[in-house]
């Protein structure tokens, strides 16, 4: 039986195969056609989250496609190989290796959206733009169960949530800069070390931290989206225990962005005023009220009371009309809120205990 050379590589040894005339295809046009049509397909089914997640990578299914596209060609070079007269030199000129050229570039397309679009989407410096834009168009056209989707990926890995407070603070890291050389100006002019307002952030600063500054205005943008008063909503009916360990962890490592600001208040807001929320559930003595997590979470933490201030919307007073249920629920929450002041000794009227204020204020006001 004849022997050849292996791939048309001496040292690779002989092999009864002949590279040159195969007789076995491994990978064929069909299969690539078959592999083009399913990928087109697939694009018609894509739910918006997986949608979402290529393009917080900065990715389209368009440059999924391209790699199988590129397969389809091997495949059309390793059929047509066989056929013209060529010396065989050189192994590019055997179709066994076009064919694995052609599957080894599907798998990796394959391959390559199955990682990203069935693994939750993950912040980092180098995709923040991508990620804020996707959430953005996402949140826009998402109904309830896409919003709660979402909430699972921003939530479900708690360094997102990190590297968005840290990158959003990079503005407040900028605004105290500038105050202590305000300072220290005035300390070495012997003039009284006050002022009022901030001082503006001078260029040579804006501009030594550019990055900085640019993926701050990023993260806060995508912080602001996020106090949308419907996925705060969601996340109130259908994700609290997903919620509540967000807040819980914004407690624990004492996160604070003043961009965050409105959509925790957002959060205390939609608890109270919808039927719907988790927290109506949480007031009683029985089910889920053993487990007031969200509530404690929101209206019983210390650090979230201080820094955040859950009511503080409601200075501006609710849209809603003072039911009976809101009224207990915000009885319930103002009696957790008063309870968690006595227990951290703050016996001085906090700014946390004026909102409650202005809430019973607000209630009087509709009832009149």
């Amino acid at each position: 039986m004849d022997q050849y050379s292996c791939l048309g590589l001496s040292f690779l040894g002989k092999c009864f195969y002949n590279p040159a005339q195969p007789t076995p295809v491994y990978f064929n046009i069909g299969n690539a056609i078959a592999a083009l049509a399913l990928t087109l397909a697939i694009q018609q089914f894509l739910s918006p989250i997986y949608r979402f997640r290529l393009r917080a990578y900065g990715l389209r299914i368009g440059y999924l496609i391209l790699p199988v596209f590129l397969g389809f060609g091997c495949a059309l070079v390793a059929a047509l190989l066989p056929n013209l007269p060529l010396p065989r030199k050189s192994f590019l000129e055997y179709p066994v290796v076009w064919e694995i050229f052609g599957s080894v570039l599907i798998a990796l397309a394959y391959g390559a959206a199955a990682f990203i679009v069935f693994r939750p989407a993950r912040i980092y410096r180098f995709n923040l733009y991508w990620f804020v834009g996707a959430g953005a168009a996402h949140l826009t056209e998402a109904d309830d169960s896409d919003r709660a989707r979402f909430a699972e990926d921003l939530f479900g890995y708690h360094r997102n949530l990190a590297r968005l407070v840290e990158y959003a603070s990079a503005w407040d890291r900028a605004e105290r800069h500038e105050s202590w050389i305000e300072l220290e100006r005035l300390r070495d002019a012997g003039l009284p070390q006050s002022f009022q307002g901030r001082p503006p952030i001078s260029a040579f600063y804006r501009f030594a931290h550019r990055k900085e500054l640019a993926a701050a205005s990023h993260a806060g943008t995508l912080l602001r989206i996020l106090s949308d008063p419907q996925f705060c909503s969601v996340l109130v009916r259908r994700s609290p225990w997903l919620t509540s360990a967000a807040l819980r962890f914004i407690s624990a490592r004492r996160l604070y962005a003043q961009q965050m600001v409105l959509f925790v208040q957002e959060i205390a807001v939609q608890s109270i005023t919808n039927d719907e929320s988790i927290i109506a559930k949480e007031l009683g003595y029985e089910g889920f009220g053993a487990t007031p997590y969200l509530s404690e979470s929101l209206f019983g933490d210390w650090f979230m009371l201080r820094h955040y201030d859950p009511l503080h919307k409601m200075h501006f007073g609710v849209s809603n009309e003072a039911t009976e249920g809101y009224v207990s629920r915000l009885n319930g929450i103002c009696r957790m809120i008063v309870k968690t002041a006595i227990e951290n000794r703050e016996f001085y009227p906090q700014g946390y205990m004026s909102s409650v204020h202005a809430a019973y204020e607000n209630v009087f006001r509709s009832l009149s």
